[in-house]
């Protein structure tokens, strides 16, 4: 996640900060302390090693966002000072110090309010641990909103596949296949919204004239292009929900909990999806996966034909929904730091410990399309507890016609 020019929040953090840490090693230094040593400190004043440890990481570790972390509460700080004025420091640095702890306190009221919420805006703003900091807030949304819907998943799995067209050389085929492992419900009489299919152009407004969808499997009675093979035979029965901007997929009230946990998983193809160079309006190929429920793991799978040229570093994108739909502010971005991976070997290896029988729904569709890996490369992008109400895309830069 790039971080832009930095802000006054930024400047103002680098110079509390900066005065904090540098008033720091000095008193210590003036006490006879050698601050990478931890253990030793906490010997000599007589405190606890788990306090000298933070101690000893704000002085040492370079990346401001992480030492920011370690900064102990104000108990911390009091028997760290009263240590030190037991040993016999400079007054002169021991002022020091307690005036950057007290310019620390008004730089936490100021911009936040309290030290639990100044650390969540530290999480969003990069450093090392970032990533760490970003899946524990995501983690306590996925049971806020598991316990305030009453449904979760344990993974969600959306797969794009990318073909050159078998009728039009300048376009290309896509067949795209979604799923849902293990998902339950934490109520009773919880109908839930499973699929939704919305077609956009290039400059993302609803697609008046989508390319036709063929099903992968047969079609069934409730026309969702299930891929039985792949489902749970428990499956509720679907309803289907016409919307504004598509079609929805509604799972009927079933049991809760492990009784009623399910899993299922559609596939359709598109001939002809989209153009396949590069235009003055359309630049990019962009592949996008909806999170409409609480998900401990997605997993994102965009498998290409390297014959297609399309580049080989795609761009992660998530954005969240806030205000009403149409709004100027309903793709906001979100942070994070997860990349997508390419997978190795020119017939990648597909299997997944999150997606029972991934493998082999791959290999099924394949052959359904009548087609082998030897082309293929894959990228696969994984995070857990997605933000629910975003949309996590893969954006590639499209070639140029020859």
């Amino acid at each position: 996640m790039d971080r832009p020019s930095l802000t006054a929040f930024e400047e103002h953090l680098g110079a509390v900060f900066g005065a904090l840490r540098g008033s720091l090693i000095s008193l210590l230094s003036g006490a006879g302390l050698d601050s990478t040593e931890p253990q030793e400190m906490a010997r000599q004043l007589g405190i606890s090693r788990n306090l000298t440890w933070k101690i000893s990481r704000v002085a040492g570790t370079p990346d401001m966002f992480q030492a920011f972390l370690h900064i102990p509460g104000d108990e911390g700080l009091e028997i760290l000072m009263s240590a030190l004025q037991r040993r016999g420091c400079s007054p002169t640095h021991l002022a020091a110090f307690n005036e950057a702890r007290q310019e620390l306190d008004r730089l936490v009221v100021r911009h936040a309010g309290d030290r639990a919420t100044f650390d969540l805006i530290l999480d969003g703003m990069g450093g090392r641990d970032a990533a760490e900091r970003l899946e524990h807030s995501r983690k306590l949304a996925f049971r806020g909103n598991s316990g305030l819907w009453g449904a979760q998943a344990r993974a969600r799995s959306t797969t794009v596949l990318v073909l050159p067209s078998g009728s039009d050389p300048d376009r290309v085929d896509v067949a795209m296949l979604g799923g849902l492992v293990d998902l339950r419900r934490l109520r009773p009489r919880t109908p839930w919204p499973i699929f939704f299919k919305h077609s956009f152009d290039a400059q993302g407004n609803p697609d008046a004239s989508p390319a036709p969808e063929e099903p992968l499997d047969p079609p069934s009675p409730d026309r969702a292009n299930l891929l039985r093979d792949f489902c749970s035979p428990n499956l509720p029965p679907i309803r289907t929900v016409a919307t504004s901007g598509g079609v929805e997929y509604v799972l009927d009230a079933g049991p809760i909990g492990n009784l009623g946990k399910c899993t299922c998983f559609f596939g359709s193809l598109f001939r002809g999806r989209a153009g396949r160079y590069r235009t003055a309006d359309d630049t990019h190929a962009e592949f996008v996966s909806y999170i409409h429920q609480p998900t401990e793991t997605l997993q994102f799978d965009v498998i290409i034909d390297d014959r297609l040229g399309l580049g080989r570093d795609p761009e992660v994108l998530i954005r969240g929904r806030v205000g009403h739909a149409g709004s100027a502010h309903s793709g906001l971005p979100l942070p994070f730091l997860e990349r997508a991976t390419e997978l190795p070997g020119p017939n990648p290896a597909l299997d997944s410990p999150w997606v029972p029988d991934y493998g082999r729904m791959i290999q099924w569709t394949l052959s359904r399309l009548g087609l082998d890996a030897t082309h293929l490369r894959a990228h696969r992008l994984v995070m857990k507890f997605p933000p629910m109400h975003a949309t996590v895309s893969l954006r590639y830069e499209l070639p140029l016609a020859p």
